[in-house]
């Protein structure tokens, strides 16, 4: 019987030592849930009224805490932005795009992005053809050259 609970007792004792040292290998574990970063993988960009960009960020988080963000704009009348982080411009002027942790709002990164108004299509002045009158047969063809005269 002294010999049953000796062997029961290290066997507790080894099954505990097992599952301590399985735990400590274990990676996250035992880690509080924490985000340290935020960062936009883009640069401040330049887009034209009626034009998107897209943005991603990169979240450095540990022991489990949410790796998503929130994306913003700091004048949606200048650019808007989704939640996949599209910016889409509005109007001619400067906005701040902010991507904010989910697990903590106090982690945040941001983009500077100017608006600039569509450029105008070019304008045509004139259009001359190079060759002067040609005569082509039933089923023959000639190739004519122009000269475009634009503006733009």
């Amino acid at each position: 019987m002294i010999r049953r609970r000796k062997f029961s007792r290290l066997l507790v004792g080894a099954l505990l030592l097992a599952l301590a040292v399985l735990l400590a290998a274990c990676p996250g574990v035992g880690v509080p849930p924490a985000v340290t970063s935020v960062t936009i993988n883009e640069p401040d960009q330049s887009v034209v009224v009626g034009g998107t960009f897209t943005f991603t960020a990169t979240v450095d988080a540990v022991g489990g805490a949410n790796p998503a963000v929130t994306w913003s704009s700091s004048d949606e009348t200048v650019a808007t932005v989704d939640t996949n982080g599209v910016v889409t411009g509005v109007a001619v002027g400067t906005a701040t795009i902010t991507a904010t942790s989910v697990f903590n709002s106090a982690i945040s990164d941001t983009v500077t992005v100017t608006v600039t108004a569509t450029p105008p299509a070019p304008a045509v002045n004139s259009v001359t053809i190079n060759e002067p009158d040609q005569r082509v047969v039933v089923g023959g063809t000639f190739t004519f050259t122009a000269t475009v005269d634009a503006v733009g």
